[in-house]
């Protein structure tokens, strides 16, 4: 099984950046969906601006495949609920946890 992406020659990747901008345009000036073909209005509908710019900018070579999520540190690591301390984190442990998270893994890496 191939895992390395497909870099697509040029031409082609203008063909792509033409058309994901005409679909972009279509998303941000919030014209009527329903005549649009079924897969070209599941593109619309499901992506954010965001995703849409990312394909761009990149000219084609990279693409996110879901949505991406941010993390958002809590302001403060005190308990929400009460419970028995046995089961319970200190703060300190809940706040090393945090501190400790890897983040975003890619899973390929470019060239």
């Amino acid at each position: 099984m191939n895992m390395s992406p497909k870099v697509r020659p040029l031409w082609q990747r203008v063909l792509l950046m033409f058309g994901t901008s005409l679909l972009w345009a279509y998303k941000a000036l919030h014209l009527p969906r329903f005549i649009l073909p079924r897969d070209i209005k599941s593109v619309v509908n499901n992506w954010t601006h965001e995703m849409f710019w990312i394909l761009i900018k990149s000219r084609f070579t990279k693409a996110s495949i879901d949505q991406t999520c941010y993390f958002k540190m809590p302001a403060s690591f005190s308990r929400r609920h009460r419970c028995r301390r046995s089961i319970s984190f200190p703060r300190r442990t809940s706040a090393i946890l945090y501190a400790r998270l890897p983040g975003p893994v890619r899973c390929f890496q470019s060239r």
